[in-house]
């Protein structure tokens, strides 16, 4: 769709959240704690309300980089040389300064920032919280999270 688009001016680029606690999710962790706990449990700090992802959007579609004759915000990165491309939530809302409705700004879903304390070392993270700020936000390559790459 991007490749057809691009003629057009149009792009297209797609949007990963995060963990986003939406009524369905606050309900089971509710109303359902062991499959909460299960399932789907992430750290407080991790996740990301239903409009985190629209504020993330609004901000760079707002944004006077967005347009591809502009260079001055944060990214000189137009919508164009975006289309095409994955565009995980997390990791647009902090190039941009966006935060969540509580003021945080979860971090993305493929740095080890979220991956270790909340899968990897689960365990060691519930009994040791303290660690977590010495988490270096290092990315794994969208590639091994299943993602193919733009041709």
């Amino acid at each position: 769709m991007a490749v057809e688009l691009k003629k057009e001016g149009v792009a297209s680029f797609s949007l990963w959240p995060g963990v986003v606690m939406t009524e369905r999710m606050a309900e089971i962790r509710k109303n359902d704690p062991e499959k909460w706990e299960r399932e789907m449990s992430v750290g407080e700090g991790y996740v990301e309300s239903p409009r985190f992802v629209g504020r993330a959007l609004a901000a760079l579609l707002s944004s006077p980089s967005s347009s591809p004759s502009s260079s001055s915000s944060p990214s000189s990165s137009s919508l164009m040389d975006r289309s095409g491309t994955i565009q995980i939530v997390a990791e647009v809302a902090r190039e941009w300064g966006v935060t969540d409705v509580d003021g945080n700004q979860p971090p993305s879903i493929r740095s080890l920032q979220f991956l270790l304390p909340n899968y990897v070392l689960k365990d060691l993270f519930a009994s040791a919280p303290y660690l977590q700020p010495f988490v270096p936000d290092i990315k794994l390559p969208l590639s091994m999270m299943g993602a193919r790459p733009s041709e």
